[in-house]
């Protein structure tokens, strides 16, 4: 999922101690550090003062050549926009300490992620430009926002919006307008999360902790409308703004928890009788559940039986294969599935009661196509005949395996992705996909699964050789993730799931690894809420935080730079926000392991396979939505509760008698099961018989 950052290779890469304080005196305290350690061993030794002057020199060019870059790419940038019928907004910026940001400090504190949207979310052009004030060139007489990477002391460096009080920014090209960020910043934060409490609850909102914050923020804006002085007005405006991300956060939790109460559970009534029929008072039932009908999974380029074992300890019950055409056809009409039935033993998966995703099957990436394809590159007939031909071997091979969901696509939306095709064309070859699975896999699911569904990169697409600085992964023709999904709805392609991947401040491998920009929690809320309006069962198939600080300045990150506390609250946050929405039926964190793991430090289990907190984190967090208990009987013989929706085993014991059966639960449609009386040696038969109960052949189709 690849995102382009701004390489701040001439930055000397100073990893962040605990006596870090300032960027910009880290260059020069590290000058002098190993100017004084030099002279130290040296002693009088010139050749020591000669390596050491010049490591001094190239630090400080190197620092040189940095500040000067800023410099020249804004007045660059100034004759590009030229050249385009713009409006300006004028920005007034301060730091948390009130001070005024130059055009050059704002150009620093935002990259790599400043979009402007139209109303409907989708990305316009959006450049800052200029040595003198703060100007953000955006499209003329269009209403627009601006969102962009902003530290917020004691939350994170994440992605905020100003909009304006929700009218939005609109200018001409001879009216500039001006925006004092920060405190539009915490207004529109407040705004935002004030309709979304109206819009979830009635005007009321579900947790104590927000409604208190959200009114100190409140409190604290009234003091900087008072407030005529700039720098003050700013500095109490990020206590605002932290108030209400921090309350948007608290809002949308308990929510998720609420809901998880009220949509993901059923009722079932248990009933036992005696060998006669008749019914048994007072007996005591233990139900177990067995597995979930949310699939919560975690990737690992490879399940072996340690992991396929590990994941099952932590209740995890999706997997997913990862099928690129580079993998399974690396030779044309040559299918190499004996090395990938290893990597991914669809057998034991199913064993253990997994659902199983085919993932990759047609991503036309560099990075999943083999060279022997190169040909067909932009040949939309060749392509969808290869596509069809390439999907019957496989669907073949597993047509025995029960793998429940095959995507249709990955990520076509992207340029990176598209083989040379432009939007028409690749919407035909998804058809040809969607049609293939169909015909060849009645009983699956099909997916359609998008990268990025923010939209970061898009508004990297207007600035200058973009296309060369991203070796071509970014272009003019690149598309927004929820538009393409549109359009594959007006021309009528069928499918039933759509992903959703989304990695929050994760440096991905991608280009030698680059950083997408972080997220809040309220923020994931309210991108799962826009992409429900397309009426698909959503799945986040691919989401991962860092465990890890690289140290790189301007780094994003969410409440605190990486580290495992952190990555263990989010994976938290993230799984029970997705669980707690009706329209979402699953999600994957990718990866399992920091070994050969795409996001840099971003498995559940370090590289020498010790378990982080954020694998212990998921396990008490499922442990705790899963169902265990004893039951009693009433008069009748008829025990009741209520349980997340799931397989079910039920077994009970009377005197020397035995009672033993299965059922599935599902939400809003109650359930019945009827224990009868059975011998010892029955309990075991029938035990044996469910060695693999809880199978994905088992699960029912999901969305349902």
């Amino acid at each position: 999922m690849p995102f382009l950052y701004q390489n701040e290779s001439l930055q000397p890469n100073i990893r962040r101690g605990p006596d870090y304080q300032a960027a910009s005196l880290g260059h020069f305290d590290l000058i002098a550090v190993n100017w004084e350690v030099s002279s130290a061993v040296g002693g009088s030794s010139r050749a020591g003062r000669k390596v050491s002057a010049s490591l001094a020199s190239a630090l400080l060019l190197a620092v040189a050549g940095y500040w000067l870059s800023n410099h020249v790419a804004l007045l660059g940038l100034t004759v590009w926009v030229a050249r385009l019928r713009h409006a300006d907004i004028k920005i007034v910026a301060f730091d948390d300490r009130g001070n005024s940001l130059s055009s050059v400090e704002f150009f620093r504190t935002w990259r790599p992620a400043l979009i402007v949207r139209d109303m409907n979310h989708q990305s316009r052009f959006g450049i800052q430009h200029g040595l003198g004030p703060i100007l953000v060139a955006v499209p003329a007489d269009e209403t627009v926002t601006l969102e962009l990477l902003w530290p917020v002391p004691g939350f994170g460096k994440v992605l905020v919006r100003a909009d304006n009080g929700g009218q939005g920014f609109r200018g001409a090209p001879d009216r500039s307008m001006t925006l004092e960020l920060v405190p539009d910043l915490a207004r529109s934060r407040i705004r935002e999360l004030r309709r979304w409490i109206v819009a979830q609850n009635g005007g009321r909102p579900a947790s104590p902790a927000a409604e208190d914050g959200l009114e100190l923020a409140n409190s604290v804006m009234r003091e900087v409308e008072r407030t005529r002085d700039l720098r003050r007005r700013n500095v109490l405006a990020y206590h605002a703004l932290r108030a209400a991300l921090e309350a948007s956060e608290q809002e949308v939790l308990a929510e998720a928890r609420d809901s998880i109460e009220r949509n993901r559970q059923g009722t079932i009534s248990v009933t036992m009788l005696d060998s006669r029929g008749r019914p048994l008072a007072n007996a005591r039932v233990h139900a177990d559940q067995k597995r979930f009908d949310f699939l919560f999974g975690a990737y690992h380029d490879g399940y072996q039986a340690g992991t396929i074992d590990r994941m099952h300890v932590a209740g995890l019950n999706y997997a997913t294969l990862h099928l690129d055409w580079l993998r399974t056809e690396p030779h044309e009409g040559v299918f190499d599935f004996k090395r990938i039935d290893r990597e991914f033993p669809t057998r034991a998966l199913q064993e253990h009661g997994f659902t199983m995703r085919g993932h990759a099957l047609v991503w036309l990436s560099s990075a999943g196509m083999p060279s022997w394809m190169k040909p067909l590159r932009g040949d939309r007939a060749a392509l969808c005949a290869a596509v069809k031909r390439h999907l019957d071997a496989v669907l073949t091979h597993y047509r025995d395996a029960d793998v429940q969901i095959w995507e249709a696509n990955n990520e076509g939306h992207a340029v990176w992705a598209r083989w040379g095709l432009d939007s028409e064309a690749m919407i035909d070859v998804v058809r040809t996909a969607a049609k293939e699975i169909r015909e060849q896999s009645p009983n699956s699911q099909i997916m359609i699964n998008l990268a990025l569904p923010l939209g970061e990169d898009l508004s990297l697409k207007y600035y200058p050789l973009i296309s060369q600085l991203s070796e071509g992964r970014i272009d003019d023709s690149a598309i927004d993730p929820y538009s393409f999904a549109l359009q594959l709805e007006r021309a009528g392609v069928l499918y039933d799931l759509l992903g959703l991947q989304i990695y929050s401040g994760a440096w991905v491998g991608v280009r030698g690894g680059v950083q997408v920009p972080a997220i809040d929690l309220f923020r994931f809320a309210t991108l799962l809420k826009r992409y429900e309006r397309l009426g698909k069962p959503i799945q986040i198939t691919e989401i991962a935080a860092p465990s890890t600080d690289r140290g790189t300045l301007g780094e994003s990150f969410w409440h605190a730079p990486p580290n495992p506390a952190t990555q263990a609250d989010y994976l938290a946050g993230v799984f029970t926000i997705a669980y707690g929405n009706p329209q979402v039926c699953g999600i994957n964190w990718w990866d399992f392991y920091d070994q050969k793991a795409f996001v840099d430090s971003g498995g559940l289990f370090d590289r020498y396979l010790n378990p982080k907190p954020a694998y212990r984190r998921l396990q008490q967090l499922l442990a705790g939505w899963r169902y265990e208990g004893d039951l009693v009987t009433d008069t009748h013989g008829v025990a009741q509760f209520q349980g997340p929706s799931g397989e079910y085993r039920f077994t009970a014991e009377n005197g020397s008698a035995c009672f033993s059966a299965e059922a599935h639960l599902k939400v809003n449609s109650p359930t019945v099961v009827t224990l009868r009386e059975a011998n010892p040696r029955d309990l075991g038969h029938r035990a044996g018989e469910q060695a693999g109960f809880g199978s994905a052949a088992h699960a029912p189709r999901l969305g349902t």
